[in-house]
């Protein structure tokens, strides 16, 4: 079977800089570099069919409609897997 989800780095990222409206802050939350974050984004947005996901300008990033609509359907997911693994971890 062929996955067609994204990574959970890219998740990761994208979910960052959409709590933090910044890559900058969101990679200091992720102890990555600013340009991983990037990175990571942008390779999302190519998974997805090069869709932007942040509208981006000198004053930040806001999300698109697309970005949004991904925020809506992934984020509690994410979270919920995180939460899983700290039951294990702790």
């Amino acid at each position: 079977m062929k996955l067609r989800s994204p990574s959970l780095v890219e998740l990761h990222a994208f979910l960052a800089v959409c709590r933090s409206g910044s890559f900058r802050q969101a990679a200091e939350d992720l102890c990555v570099t600013q340009a991983a974050v990037s990175r990571a984004v942008q390779r999302l947005e190519q998974h997805l069919g090069d869709c932007r996901l942040f509208d981006r300008s000198p004053q930040g990033v806001l999300l698109s409609e697309r970005g949004r609509q991904l925020r809506r359907l992934t984020e509690r997911h994410v979270l919920a897997l995180e939460s899983a693994t700290t039951l294990f971890l702790a």
